[in-house]
């Protein structure tokens, strides 16, 4: 979305995805103070989620956590918009800050940092900026369940951070169970829709399908919080969110 430059302000939005609470609330605090709304995630699949969902001006990001994926996430926020990203990292970690860098982040803050450091540069950034960020996709394309994100134009699916790849048919499969909203879909009327027919050779393709996809997006197969079975009835997809 495009916009003329706003002056750094209550009205101007940053959101910090960031999983070290050490960290978190004096970064906070500082932005706060410095006039800023803040908008907080410890979690990557969420922070691309509320990216695309709120427009921020800015974007605050831990690079190096292991559990994070930043550099993923970097990569994965430059497909999809201009917004400008200021990379958290270890004051000595010069790999790091080259690394951010060439994945798209327009500026790199150390830690330890100064306050007036880390405000005189969100305000460079912002004047920089000239404008509010643009989004090179629609919003549309991308849905959020829980912490996995369904990348509608690029089909394919992002969970806890991680490009999951998906083959066609997974993929129909997959979308076809979100476009239900978490209602129980038929047997034979998903493999109606993903295969054109609903023959008892489909019906078991089905079957071993759904057990592709919980292989690749549930923490535990066995037992899944995303495609759910009810029994005699069909699939459904949980709509809950996992993560909190």
């Amino acid at each position: 979305m495009g916009g003329d430059a706003q002056k750094p302000g209550s009205s101007t939005l940053i959101l910090i995805i960031n999983d070290d609470e050490g960290l978190t609330g004096p970064l906070q605090g500082v932005l706060e103070q410095g006039g800023f709304t803040v908008t907080l995630t410890p979690n990557g699949a969420e922070g691309l989620h509320l990216a695309y969902q709120l427009c921020p001006h800015l974007i605050l990001l831990n690079l190096v956590s292991p559990a994070l994926h930043g550099l993923h996430i970097l990569r994965k926020l430059r497909e999809l918009s201009d917004v400008p990203v200021i990379a958290i990292g270890d004051r000595a970690d010069r790999s790091a800050l080259v690394e951010g860098l060439y994945a798209g982040a327009d500026d790199f803050i150390g830690v330890p940092y100064a306050p007036a450091e880390l405000i005189a540069r969100v305000r460079a950034l912002l004047r920089r900026a000239r404008r509010s960020p643009s989004w090179l996709r629609r919003p549309n394309t991308l849905r959020s369940v829980g912490e996995m994100i369904v990348d509608y134009e690029a089909r394919s699916v992002i969970v806890q951070g991680q490009d999951i790849p998906l083959t066609p048919t997974e993929f129909r499969l997959l979308a076809c169970l979100l476009s239900h909203s978490g209602d129980t879909v038929p047997y034979q009327s998903l493999a109606r829709e993903v295969w054109g027919v609903a023959d008892a050779s489909r019906q078991r393709h089905l079957r071993l399908y759904i057990s592709y996809l919980r292989q690749k997006i549930e923490d535990d197969p066995a037992h899944p919080e995303h495609i759910l079975t009810d029994r005699r009835r069909g699939y459904r997809l949980s709509t809950r969110d996992n993560s909190s």
